[in-house]
């Protein structure tokens, strides 16, 4: 994971990690609209997903293989 770890802190972002070793990234350490990123353990899918403005579910974006095109594609939303 650490080049996960590296990879925010370089860009200053904010990583949380629940039990089951899912990691969640995002620009802000709370978020009502905008974007998040969520990994699974294995580092071997990276999931961008949009909260919409003012509230609301969700949405997935789009799946990636590499923090980096994650990070791009979750730029683009801003």
């Amino acid at each position: 994971m650490s080049k996960v770890v590296d990879f925010c802190k370089d860009k200053g972002l904010y990583w949380f990690q629940n039990e089951e070793g899912e990691t969640t990234i995002q620009r802000a350490k709370y978020i009502e609209d905008g974007w998040f990123i969520i990994s699974k353990k294995e580092e071997k899918e990276f999931n961008v997903f949009e909260i919409p403005l003012f509230g609301g579910k969700e949405e997935l974006i789009d799946t990636f293989k590499t923090i980096e095109d994650a990070y791009r594609c979750a730029m683009e939303l801003c």
